[in-house]
């Protein structure tokens, strides 16, 4: 069985990964079976939904008036497109698997042996 060394980072002091029942404390680095790391999100994921939703916060181009130029109804059906096809790319990414797929909570790491570090005594 090959390992991988990953690093959780959520948002928890500590959580347990339901499959093996190990608990693993925030920071924490764990060598886990490669399947179950798994591998994060591609790259373009993350894109994609960031520019989706930049493109729904701007909106739609706004018409002048009440009646629609044809430059006006070809730049909303334009936006429209792009919508759609911002959606679709997100829809088929590369979403990821495994543990890494939650890469809020979970990336990879160097080593298990590389543990957080304990915080310096301060002298007052």
């Amino acid at each position: 069985m090959k390992t991988v060394p990953i690093r959780y980072v959520g948002p928890f002091d500590e959580v347990e990964i339901a499959a093996t029942g190990d608990f693993v404390k925030q920071g924490e680095v764990i060598e886990v079976d490669a399947e179950l790391a798994g591998r994060p999100p591609g790259a373009r994921l993350a894109e994609a939904r960031d520019e989706l939703a930049a493109l729904i916060e701007q909106g739609a181009p706004k018409p002048a008036a009440d009646v629609l130029t044809a430059d006006e109804l070809a730049a909303i059906a334009a936006y429209q497109d792009d919508v759609h096809a911002l959606e679709a790319e997100v829809a088929t990414a590369d979403a990821g698997v495994g543990l890494l797929a939650q890469e809020t909570n979970w990336q990879p790491a160097k080593k298990a042996s590389d543990k957080p570090a304990d915080k310096p005594e301060t002298k007052e």
